[in-house]
């Protein structure tokens, strides 16, 4: 279905398309979130019991789960990059791919071609499990394990953009048209009222008001008329 603005400049397009920029889908276990919520789990995995919750067994299923999953990259041929805390995977990302190929990986495109209809949500929740549930969960913990511990993610969707594009016949016009659209929206800014807002400048004092001024050098306070 076009919109208004498509509509209003079809005699300059040859044809719009639309596509997914990004979905962020968040993973996590609920009872995972709190000290009694892990107890349960753990619990619940063995037979009742918390004789085995301790740092050494802890330390000894991470290490599992990373012997796991390189044994399972190098089989594949899947590159596995060390980030430390606070690095931005997704730049990370996009440098290895700047200089590598890649082929396809989850198809996650067929389910962003569907994400304007009502299913779509399902079917992205579908994919997620066999994705997480076959080739990285059970890296820690096997069908049987999952079963036995009543493990299943749950998925909330962080962040998901979808854009219109529209292809026009001449590049000199849509500049023209670009910039007009632009200048229209800047001629209904007040930029001084957005510039105090967000900081750039400062506030008007109340008149009559008076100022506190404070020296770091000489550890004096004093005030004057405003």
């Amino acid at each position: 279905m076009a919109d208004d603005f498509t509509e209003r400049y079809r005699d300059l397009l040859t044809g719009p398309y639309d596509c997914v920029d990004r979905v962020v889908l968040n993973a996590y276990y609920p009872l995972g979130h709190s000290p009694g919520g892990f107890r349960t789990w753990w619990r619940r995995w063995h037979g009742d019991s918390d004789a085995d919750l301790d740092d050494a067994h802890l330390m000894r299923l991470a290490g599992r789960f990373a012997r796991l999953v390189r044994v399972w990259a190098k089989a594949d041929g899947v590159p596995v990059i060390e980030c430390k805390a606070g690095q931005r995977k997704h730049q990370i990302a996009e440098e290895y791919l700047a200089s590598h190929t890649v082929g396809p990986g989850v198809g996650l495109a067929q389910i962003a071609d569907t994400l304007s209809q009502d299913a779509a949500v399902g079917r992205l929740g579908r994919a997620c499990d066999r994705w997480i549930y076959t080739a990285c969960l059970c890296s820690g913990l096997d069908l049987a394990e999952q079963q036995a511990s009543g493990f299943r993610y749950a998925y909330s969707t962080y962040q998901a953009e979808y854009s219109r594009n529209l292809i026009f016949a001449s590049g000199a016009r849509m500049d023209r048209v670009f910039g007009t659209i632009a200048d229209r929206t800047r001629s209904r800014l007040d930029v001084p009222t957005l510039r105090t807002l967000f900081g750039v400048k400062k506030r008007p004092a109340a008149p009559g008001a008076s100022r506190t001024r404070c020296t770091g050098r000489s550890r004096s306070c004093g005030t004057r008329p405003g």
